[in-house]
């Protein structure tokens, strides 16, 4: 899991904000082709909004995490060629 700091809740951010924050941070890691942190980042994420009960967000960061496994699938495809 990606921590995004112990005392966060202590700072004024609650799990949803961790957790768009989580899937900011995996939308930057897939531009720049890091997929397997990208993935960890919206696991992350689907956990904390599954925590607060947030469908919305918790499907956005699922969709996510699907392309991304297909995206790291494709990637290890064409290395392989």
């Amino acid at each position: 899991m990606i921590h995004a700091g112990a005392d966060a809740g202590s700072m004024g951010v609650g799990s949803a904000g961790v957790g768009f924050a989580l899937v900011g941070l995996g939308l930057g890691l897939r531009e720049v082709r890091l997929f397997e942190e990208a993935i960890n980042a919206h696991r992350d994420a689907v956990q904390l909004f599954q925590e607060t009960s947030d469908l919305r967000w918790e499907g956005i960061a699922l969709g996510n995490l699907e392309r991304y496994r297909a995206d790291q699938t494709t990637e290890r495809c064409r290395q392989e060629q």
